[in-house]
């Protein structure tokens, strides 16, 4: 946003620093009532005149949004406007403030969509292009989802910001562990059978534990059924002996 007319109409040269505050019209969260954006210095000499400008990018515009408080989002249809100055006050009308911005992130938006989208992006898997992941997760969104889900965006968090990841392909890990959203039909573990030690097969333990402790309650019981699974295949064996008493033996 330019903002002419900068002008020294004092007799002395000098320097001022021109401040750049926004303030945000709604916002699904409370907003900052001003928020500093920017700052240009410029220096006037008596009677010159110049031009200052800031520059303010959709980076700039996201905000920790109400579904938790990590990830920055867009707001499709938030307006803010921007002011000059300390003593700008464009929610009252005082000083010298822009029109209305908006923000048109579209109305397919969604911000689980946005990172989890990011974050493919970010393993460099060549098959998954960012057209095709935000085309499949906002086509598989209905009203109150959020896309693929905050929880699958902490599960993919969780395996590229881990220091010792699981061995193997990134972009297979990334849709084994978390969930099969492109309908790859990957194999199925047998997470029974002794080569992958039990239950643990699919989740390795020690150095390599990757497991998010902030799993929901549904991959919890879901780990529970196989559990079950497992004890039914294998049942604990009943051990029986005699062990010695007063007056005798008995057998157990």
């Amino acid at each position: 946003r330019n903002f002419e007319g900068l002008k020294n109409n004092g007799t002395r040269s000098g320097s001022e620093s021109i401040l750049f505050f926004s303030f945000d019209d709604s916002r699904h969260v409370t907003p900052e009532y001003k928020k500093l954006r920017g700052f240009e210095k410029v220096f006037l000499n008596p009677g010159e005149e110049t031009r200052v400008s800031t520059n303010i990018s959709l980076r700039d515009a996201r905000y920790v949004g109400p579904h938790n408080d990590r990830h920055f989002i867009l707001q499709d249809g938030m307006k803010f406007q921007v002011g000059i100055g300390p003593y700008a006050d464009c929610r009252n009308n005082i000083g010298l403030c822009s029109e209305f911005i908006n923000i048109d992130a579209g109305s397919d938006y969604e911000g689980a969509c946005d990172i989890a989208c990011k974050l493919w992006e970010r393993s460099s898997c060549k098959w998954m292009t960012p057209e095709k992941c935000w085309s499949m997760c906002t086509l598989s969104n209905v009203p109150g989802s959020d896309g693929w889900g905050w929880n699958y965006v902490d599960c993919l968090e969780g395996i590229l910001d881990n220091p010792q990841p699981p061995k193997g392909e990134i972009c297979t890990i990334m849709t084994a562990y978390c969930r099969d959203v492109f309908k790859t039909s990957l194999p199925v573990v047998n997470m029974c059978s002794e080569k992958n030690n039990g239950i643990f097969g699919r989740i390795p333990v020690g150095d390599d534990v990757i497991y998010d402790l902030t799993a929901t309650l549904a991959t919890v019981i879901s780990l529970l059924i196989v559990l079950s699974l497992c004890i039914r295949k294998n049942p604990p064996r009943t051990l029986s002996g005699t062990r010695k008493m007063a007056g005798g033996f008995e057998t157990v």
